[in-house]
C-alpha cells in the first residue's frame, strides 16, 4: 500500500490533520485575524502569482477539457475576473471554498462556487475524469495533506490535465516566515514529490522565483515528460505584465 492509500483510509493521521487545518483556516477567514492572508485576490495578482496562464488556457481548449476549477477562491474575484478575458473564452469556470462569502454573488455566482475542502473534494455536476485545470492561487499550499489534495486532484482530472498552483517560497525569514508557520502555508516541495511518485507519476515543474514558488504538473496519458516545462515557460513568456493587467479592463 503506498502512502497517498494510507492517508486517504478513514481515521488516518493526514485526514485528522487536514481536519484540524480547515478549521484553522475558516477561523482565520472568519475572523480577519491575518492580514496577509487574501481572500479576494484581483486578476492582477491571481494570473501574476501563477506565472500567467495563457498557454494553460490554449491548451485545454487543443484537448478538449474546458473545465476549470479553482481552489479555495475566497471572494471568487479572481477566478471570475480570469473567465472575462479573451484568452478564457469557451472555457467552463469552477470554484471552491470554505465558506460562502456574499461577494461570491457580485463574482463567479453560486451555481459555479462548491463549498467544500480540496482535501474532501465535492463537485456536483462535474464528472470525475473531465477536469482540463485545478487552480490555487495561495490555496492548496495551505493544506496539512497534500496527499489527500493530489487524490482529489487525480480522480477529477482527465488525461492531459494541469495542475497549477502557486506556494511560500524557500527563504521566507522574519515576519514572513511567522505568518506561514501560524497559518500553515507551505512550500511546493511535499506536493511536488507527491505528485511526482507512485501512483500518480506526473510531469511536474517548480520555479521559486524569489517571492513565490510556482508548480505545474500535467497528467500522463497524453504528452511525454518535458511537456510541463514546456508549458510553464510558455505561461511565463506570454505573461502579461502587472502594470497591463491593471490598465487592462478585462481584469477587473
Amino acid at each position: 500500500m503506498t502512502h497517498v492509500e494510507t492517508a486517504i483510509e478513514k481515521g488516518s493521521v493526514e485526514r485528522n490533520a487536514a481536519a484540524a487545518q480547515i478549521r484553522r483556516i475558516r477561523e482565520i477567514e472568519r475572523t480577519k485575524s491575518e492580514p496577509a492572508y487574501i481572500t479576494d485576490r484581483e486578476a492582477a495578482y491571481y494570473i501574476g502569482g501563477l506565472g500567467g496562464l495563457n498557454a494553460t488556457l490554449a491548451h485545454l481548449k487543443c484537448i478538449g477539457r474546458p473545465t476549470i476549477v479553482g481552489l479555495g477562491e475566497g471572494t471568487t474575484r479572481g477566478i471570475f475576473e480570469l473567465s472575462r478575458t479573451e484568452q478564457a473564452r469557451g472555457l467552463n469556470f469552477h470554484a471552491t471554498v470554505l465558506s460562502m462569502p456574499t461577494q461570491v454573488d457580485r463574482y463567479l455566482g453560486r451555481a459555479r462556487t462548491h463549498m467544500t475542502s480540496a482535501e474532501g473534494l465535492s463537485l456536483p455536476g462535474i464528472e470525475p475524469g473531465t477536469v482540463g485545470a485545478f487552480l490555487g492561487s495561495n490555496s492548496i499550499a495551505y493544506s496539512a495533506a497534500p496527499e489527500l489534495v493530489a487524490y482529489q486532484m487525480d480522480r477529477y482530472l482527465a488525461p492531459g490535465g494541469v495542475i497549477k498552483a502557486c506556494f511560500a517560497r524557500h527563504n521566507a525569514t522574519g515576519d514572513e516566515l511567522a505568518f506561514n508557520q501560524r497559518t500553515g502555508f507551505q512550500t511546493a516541495d511535499r506536493m511536488e514529490a507527491i505528485l511526482e511518485g507512485e501512483p500518480f507519476n506526473y510531469d511536474v515543474v517548480t520555479y521559486d522565483d524569489g517571492i513565490s514558488t510556482t508548480l505545474l504538473a500535467v497528467k500522463p496519458g497524453i504528452y511525454p515528460k518535458g511537456f510541463a516545462e514546456e508549458l510553464f515557460v510558455e505561461d511565463w513568456n506570454t505573461a502579461p505584465s502587472e502594470e497591463e493587467l491593471r490598465k487592462d479592463s478585462r481584469y477587473r
